[in-house]
């Protein structure tokens, strides 16, 4: 695989993603109400899967099969790391690199590792995004809550950018050191989503592919 650029580019969308709510329940879909079963959950226990106790310390999990969900069992946090593979959907074929974090309370400011794509928190309301650890500028957030998800409907959702994104989402874009902030009122669920495409080809698993997409979501609560 040759090495990745720190770009961020336009994203074709893609309407379902993964997310962890704070209870430890990983889903796959159309957050929050459209959740995959069967096989589009199963392929996710090869995911990298940590919790994150009391002490902010982190161990691998091994997560249990549900109808529409892995669960993780109970934590203060849930960082998830996912190679999906290469995928032809929409247009030339891109690999696609999947990641996701819960937090019950304030985000963590550490990862259990490197993560390909990550979210770590820098304050309140306050984030950075980072690419292989290093700050990722230019990239497109979303901000919205889960009530936001579930009464916007079903099918009213903003395709234009990273897939079915409520329309009364906030945005924020990274800066110089991958720097964002949201303001946050009171206490709440909040979803951070954000997708970028780099223009790096390559080969995984015998298949060719033409960029790399990430995309990546943040679940925590305000109280």
């Amino acid at each position: 695989m040759k090495k990745f650029t720190f770009l961020a580019l336009a994203v074709p969308a893609f309407a379902h993603w993964p997310w962890i709510e704070t209870n430890g329940k990983l889903h796959f879909g159309v957050f929050p109400h459209d959740r995959m079963t069967g096989a589009r959950i199963e392929g996710f226990q090869k995911a990298k899967l940590w919790t994150l106790d009391e002490k902010g310390g982190y161990g691998p999990v091994q997560a249990k099969v549900e109808s529409d969900a892995l669960d993780l069992g109970a934590a203060a946090g849930y960082p998830m790391s996912h190679t999906y593979g290469v995928y032809e959907g929409h247009g030339p074929a891109t690999l696609v690199l999947y990641g996701a974090k819960a937090f019950r309370g304030g985000v963590a400011k550490h990862s259990p590792e490197t993560l390909p794509v990550d979210i770590v928190g820098t304050g309140p309301g306050r984030f950075r995004l980072l690419r292989n650890g290093k700050p990722l500028a230019g990239a497109l957030i979303s901000a919205y809550t889960s009530e936001q998800g579930r009464h916007d409907g079903e099918h009213k959702h903003d395709k234009s950018e990273s897939g079915e994104l409520p329309p009364g989402a906030m945005k924020a874009t990274t800066g110089k050191a991958g720097e964002f902030s949201f303001h946050l009122q009171g206490p709440g669920e909040w979803q951070l989503h954000v997708a970028v495409k780099e223009p790096v080809a390559g080969t995984y698993e015998g298949k060719r592919y033409q960029s790399v997409t990430l995309i990546f979501t943040l679940r925590f609560d305000t109280r």
